[in-house]
Order: structure tokens, then sequence, then C-alpha cells
């Protein structure tokens, strides 16, 4: 996992689906950008997930998804569970 900026975080698939890590830093929001993942905790009433249906394929431009991410960020960073 490597941490963006204050409590934003850039992770994989292994390290979403870590329960113990998750709840150590105290993530609050999840953005999933793969359309083949699901939520691992989503009836955690702790956890905030947004999924993005995105494609690793030449075609796919992501453009269009960045303001909905965006958005999910910035509703983490107004929670205070999130900021801590």
């Amino acid at each position: 996992m490597s941490r963006i900026h204050g409590k934003v975080y850039l992770g994989t698939y292994v390290e979403a689906s870590d329960k113990k890590w998750i709840k150590e830093h105290k993530i609050t929001h999840i953005l999933i950008t793969a359309q083949e993942i699901e939520p691992f905790f989503e009836n955690s009433k702790k956890l905030h997930y947004k999924k993005m249906s995105m494609m690793l394929v030449d075609t796919f431009n992501p453009i269009p998804c960045f303001d909905e991410a965006s958005d999910h960020i910035s509703l983490c960073q107004k929670d205070k569970e999130c900021t801590g």
C-alpha cells in the first residue's frame, strides 16, 4: 500500500482484502476501480465503498471517471472519522 497524501492510499486487491490493515490505518472509504472486484466488507457500517467499473483495455477512456472518483475522495476528507 502506498500513501498518496494524508490518509489517501493506493493499494492492490490483496491489500484491500486485509481487514486488519484497514482497521489499523483507520481506512473508512474505499474506491474500487476494477470491474472484476467487489467490495470485500460491504456489510461493514464503517467502510464506505464506491465502485467504478474501469477496464484495462486500450480503448477505455478513464477521464470521465475522474470527477466521480474525486467526489468520493472529497467525501472522505470531509468525514471526521477519515481525517482522524
